[in-house]
């Protein structure tokens, strides 16, 4: 619900789930979310360590746009 009330097409229980295959693809993939969770920043550094990712979360209006760059 929150993620609809927002206009956020990825729900923040998805959002953490993204992060391992969008490591593993080439290239920039992005994607927006409701709220930040604290697992889903675990992931990313865990990615980061593992695979060498890049990622940022940036806040725009009351959505963050999630990018990850394999």
């Amino acid at each position: 619900m929150e993620s609809t009330l927002v206009r956020a097409p990825v729900d923040p229980l998805l959002a953490d789930m993204l992060v391992l295959p969008l490591a593993l693809a080439k290239g920039r993939s992005k994607y927006r979310t409701a709220r930040v969770t604290e697992h889903l920043r675990t992931n990313l550094q865990v990615a980061n360590q593992l695979v060498g990712c890049k990622y940022s979360i940036e806040q725009q209006d009351k959505t963050y746009e999630v990018t990850i760059e394999g």
